[in-house]
């Protein structure tokens, strides 16, 4: 498809100029053209932009971080490691979630937000941050039979809401 629809689609007067129409063609192969198989879809509404919806999970854990830090005064703020990845966070994650948000439906990555959001924040807290949760046996139980739940309701979200989306329009992707 590559040496088709790019490199031998037509006549270039140079290679600089057959190098420059690659970003072109790029974009639209991977925004605009549809793929047999995946339903007539572009690539792009595969995406479900995980880096973008957990920032916020890392944005809720490096916050603690950060107000734990005020105590030693701004200058201990200002170089932490914590401040400055959270600064990161802050303004990438919009940025990555609205570019998914612009790639296909919402349907489809609703459920893996809706669930990482606080995934990711308690295993940055537990792994970066050195949190602990205390509990004993029987809380312990309870934590795996929640996890459990929340995993297979996310499953069951996910299908309904991709065949919600093939089914409004006859059976095919839209």
């Amino acid at each position: 498809t590559l040496a088709d629809g790019w490199a031998y689609a037509r006549l270039y007067e140079s290679t600089r100029q057959r190098n420059d129409a690659l970003p072109g063609w790029l974009h639209f192969y991977n925004h605009h053209r549809a793929h047999s198989t995946i339903g007539g879809q572009p690539p792009v509404t595969r995406l479900t932009n995980l880096p973008g919806h957990h920032t916020y999970g890392v944005v809720a854990a490096l916050t603690l971080g950060v107000v734990d830090t005020l105590s030693d005064g701004i200058t201990t703020v200002l170089t932490s490691w914590e401040t400055w990845a959270l600064v990161v966070a802050v303004v990438g994650g919009p940025l990555l979630q609205q570019a998914a948000f612009q790639a296909g439906a919402l349907g489809a990555s609703l459920p893996a937000v809706v669930v990482g959001e606080p995934v990711v924040a308690a295993v940055v807290g537990v792994t970066v941050l050195d949190e602990r949760l205390s509990t004993g046996g029987a809380g312990w139980a309870l934590v795996a039979v929640l996890v459990a739940v929340l995993v297979v309701a996310t499953i069951a979200l996910a299908r309904a809401s991709a065949g919600a989306g093939t089914e409004s329009s006859g059976g095919r992707a839209p």
